[in-house]
């Protein structure tokens, strides 16, 4: 059996490397020819072209926060963009490993990585079996958000918080910093440590904090002015990027299609996970945090981004494992109606910010209804089929 799933594997990778060149970026064949661009090193740009950018402006004393069209061309990309990078710079630092290659060397070998850390985080984090964790892995670049997220940071933020979870008992320490390495990519990740601090557990902060305090330190050493040059352009640049038309964050799509009653249904919304957090704390142990109660809080992470495309929705792939593996039928029903509206909709545009809702409304409905009645497994955030 695990011969027959690594053969499958290796099967629908190459599927997907076979793929002709993508001649536009608009559907969902397109998206999957661009994975096979990116993987093969032929992707003309990508977003994380920006952290390479950033990275590359940091050790030669430039700024990492100019308009991206032009920045980009000095690093070998032409995409025609009129704005600066919205990451905090935390972000180009995890991009250093490749960020002085050649482009489009640079953006392969980044795909490959992410391609590991996904197959690690499904197998420490998740805990599949190595053959179940590369099978999983493949099949998840023909979902719209993962196969997005290869040229994105996303996936950092999705091993962050699964080698995170994984250590939370044997070694807080290490959780904390796992989080901290997590919330480099978009900060949110942070509200994590709210279960953490619930329970007094201090290491998970002081991890998380040491690991802030190193990348800050060699953000200084760099260049001592790039974290007051992110928030200066930032002030206007973040703004004008949420009030997009195709921003498919939850509370300004709400914000947009409802106003003021928008923003309350958002707050409610919150207001009615956190509950459910807190109740799922005071019926645990002191001391453990279960799958229930960590579920919700990655789902907020990821639904308070004031700025969120297709493939922010990523982090929660091994949420979404996890409520496959639930025995009840309503709660796989919402899970398998979760993943079709990314798959459907279109992955660009106003439209796109339909599937997106959709998306939350239907996963937040799973994680919500997960709480109740029955009690999961408590050994990881996945549960391992042999």
């Amino acid at each position: 059996m695990s011969k027959l799933r690594i053969a499958l594997g290796v099967v629908l990778l190459v599927l997907i490397l076979k793929l002709p060149r993508a001649t536009g970026y608009d559907s969902y064949l397109d998206i999957l020819r661009h994975t096979a661009m990116t993987l093969k090193g032929q992707a003309p740009y990508s977003d994380v072209a920006q952290d390479f950018y950033g990275f590359n402006a940091l050790i030669t004393n430039q700024d990492p926060y100019a308009i991206l069209g032009p920045a980009l061309k000095t690093i070998g990309v032409d995409w025609k963009v009129s704005f600066a990078s919205t990451h905090p710079p935390t972000a180009f630092l995890l991009v250093a490993p490749v960020a002085l290659l050649p482009w489009p060397i640079s953006s392969m070998v980044w795909a490959w990585l992410m391609l590991i850390c996904l197959c690690l985080s499904l197998k420490i984090g998740c805990g599949f079996t190595w053959d179940m964790s590369f099978l999983f892995t493949v099949g998840a670049l023909f979902w719209p958000p993962i196969a997005t997220s290869f040229d994105q940071i996303t996936i950092m933020w999705l091993f962050g918080l699964t080698m995170a979870y994984h250590n939370r008992d044997r070694h807080p320490l290490l959780s904390g910093v796992f989080i901290g390495v997590a919330s480099f990519t978009k900060l949110l990740p942070g509200v994590l440590l709210i279960p953490f601090i619930l329970r007094r557990k201090l290491e998970v902060v002081k991890g998380f904090f040491l690991s802030w305090l190193t990348a800050s330190g060699i953000l200084f050493l760099l260049s001592p002015k790039t974290v007051m040059r992110y928030f200066k352009v930032n002030r206007t640049n973040a703004f004008d990027i949420i009030l997009k038309p195709d921003n498919g964050s939850f509370l300004f799509f709400l914000y947009r299609k409802a106003g003021m009653l928008g923003l309350l249904i958002t707050a409610v919304t919150l207001f009615l996970l956190l509950i459910l957090a807190f109740n799922k704390y005071r019926q645990e142990s002191d001391t453990k945090i279960s799958k229930e109660e960590w579920n919700i809080y990655a789902f907020l992470s990821v639904l308070l981004l004031p700025i969120a495309w297709i493939f922010s929705i990523a982090p929660l792939l091994p949420n979404l494992f996890l409520l496959l593996q639930d025995k009840r039928l309503i709660i796989r029903l919402a899970t398998i109606s979760a993943i079709i509206p990314p798959i459907i909709a279109p992955p660009w545009g106003m439209t796109s910010t339909f599937g997106l809702f959709g998306f939350f409304i239907l996963s937040g409905t799973a994680i919500a209804l997960a709480q109740t009645s029955f009690t999961l497994s408590q050994q990881s955030p996945c549960v391992p089929i042999k």
